[in-house]
Protein backbone atom coordinates (compact mmCIF):
# COMPACT_ATOMS: atom_id res chain seq x y z
CA UNK A 1 0.00 0.00 0.00
CA UNK A 2 1.29 3.47 -0.80
CA UNK A 3 1.81 5.82 2.12
CA UNK A 4 0.48 9.34 1.66
CA UNK A 5 2.13 12.17 3.56
CA UNK A 6 1.62 15.90 3.56
CA UNK A 7 4.71 17.92 2.77
CA UNK A 8 5.16 20.96 4.97
CA UNK A 9 6.11 23.74 2.57
CA UNK A 10 5.52 26.49 5.11
CA UNK A 11 9.00 26.90 6.62
CA UNK A 12 11.11 29.92 5.75
CA UNK A 13 14.41 31.48 6.86
CA UNK A 14 15.44 35.08 7.56
CA UNK A 15 19.18 35.81 7.59
CA UNK A 16 20.98 39.08 8.30
CA UNK A 17 23.68 39.72 5.69
CA UNK A 18 26.12 42.53 4.90
CA UNK A 19 23.79 43.68 2.09
CA UNK A 20 20.64 43.69 4.26
CA UNK A 21 18.47 40.65 4.90
CA UNK A 22 17.90 37.47 2.94
CA UNK A 23 14.62 35.55 3.06
CA UNK A 24 13.88 32.17 1.51
CA UNK A 25 11.86 28.98 1.76
CA UNK A 26 8.27 27.81 1.34
CA UNK A 27 5.75 30.47 0.40
CA UNK A 28 8.48 33.14 0.35
CA UNK A 29 10.06 31.56 -2.73
CA UNK A 30 6.69 30.78 -4.31
CA UNK A 31 5.39 34.34 -4.07
CA UNK A 32 8.76 35.98 -4.84
CA UNK A 33 8.89 34.00 -8.10
CA UNK A 34 5.52 35.53 -9.06
CA UNK A 35 6.54 39.08 -8.10
CA UNK A 36 7.49 41.76 -10.62
CA UNK A 37 10.06 43.65 -8.53
CA UNK A 38 9.85 46.64 -10.88
CA UNK A 39 6.15 47.10 -10.07
CA UNK A 40 5.30 48.80 -6.76
CA UNK A 41 1.88 47.12 -6.52
CA UNK A 42 3.41 43.70 -7.06
CA UNK A 43 6.00 44.31 -4.34
CA UNK A 44 3.24 45.58 -2.02
CA UNK A 45 1.39 42.29 -2.58
CA UNK A 46 4.54 40.35 -1.68
CA UNK A 47 4.90 42.44 1.50
CA UNK A 48 1.28 41.63 2.43
CA UNK A 49 1.94 37.90 2.01
CA UNK A 50 5.14 38.14 4.06
CA UNK A 51 3.26 40.00 6.79
CA UNK A 52 0.55 37.31 6.95
CA UNK A 53 3.00 34.42 7.28
CA UNK A 54 5.15 36.19 9.90
CA UNK A 55 8.25 37.05 7.88
CA UNK A 56 7.87 40.80 8.40
CA UNK A 57 7.63 40.29 12.18
CA UNK A 58 10.82 38.21 12.12
CA UNK A 59 12.61 40.85 10.02
CA UNK A 60 11.68 43.50 12.60
CA UNK A 61 12.69 41.19 15.45
CA UNK A 62 16.12 40.73 13.85
CA UNK A 63 16.60 44.50 13.53
CA UNK A 64 15.45 45.32 10.01
CA UNK A 65 14.48 48.96 9.57
CA UNK A 66 12.76 50.97 6.86
CA UNK A 67 14.90 51.37 3.76
CA UNK A 68 16.98 48.23 4.24
CA UNK A 69 17.27 45.82 1.33
CA UNK A 70 15.44 42.50 1.55
CA UNK A 71 16.82 39.88 -0.85
CA UNK A 72 14.89 36.92 -2.21
CA UNK A 73 16.04 34.35 -4.74
CA UNK A 74 14.18 36.27 -7.43
CA UNK A 75 14.75 39.91 -6.59
CA UNK A 76 15.34 42.63 -4.01
CA UNK A 77 13.02 45.19 -2.45
CA UNK A 78 13.22 47.80 0.32
CA UNK A 79 11.55 47.27 3.65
Amino acid sequence: LPVLTLENNESWVVQHTEQGFSISGGKVDTFAARTDFGNDESVARLRDVLRRIGVMHELTRQGATAGQNIHTRNGTFEL
